[in-house]
């Protein structure tokens, strides 16, 4: 089994709320995580090995733009078939990908899309095992 963690300035917490009656920040949330499960589940069968955790931003090397500190949201995740899935792919994958901002995140989000490459990177992949 493959496992990858994923870094990233959008907010993509796990809520499980599924009724945007119940809490509109909550679900818009959970929406973003659906969306990451499935550009994922595309490519693989998705397996949680840890939700989305928030933490302040160190070492991680998102764009240019995001030089001071920020929240930064980590999911841990692994995939059934091996190597069904690299990094370069997720990259690709996950490129313009359209998100919800302003909710508990403290960058801003430049045209509301995940962005993998240049100075306006919100989000990158790392593989914990082979």
């Amino acid at each position: 089994m493959q496992t990858f963690n994923l870094h990233t300035l959008v907010d993509i917490t796990e809520t499980n709320e599924y009724r945007p009656s119940n809490g509109q920040i909550r679900y818009r949330q959970q929406q973003n995580f659906q969306t990451v499960i499935n550009i994922i589940g595309l490519r693989a069968n998705v397996i949680t090995i840890k939700s989305p955790v928030v933490s302040p931003s160190s070492n991680y090397k998102f764009g240019n733009l995001y030089k001071t500190k920020q929240k930064v949201w980590s999911y841990v995740f692994s995939i059934e078939q091996e190597g069904a899935i690299e990094k370069d792919m997720l990259v690709n994958d996950f490129n313009h990908v359209p998100v919800i901002v302003e909710l508990e995140e403290t960058a801003e989000i430049r045209n509301k899309l995940f962005l993998t490459k240049g100075d306006y990177t919100n989000i990158i992949f790392d593989i914990i095992d082979k």
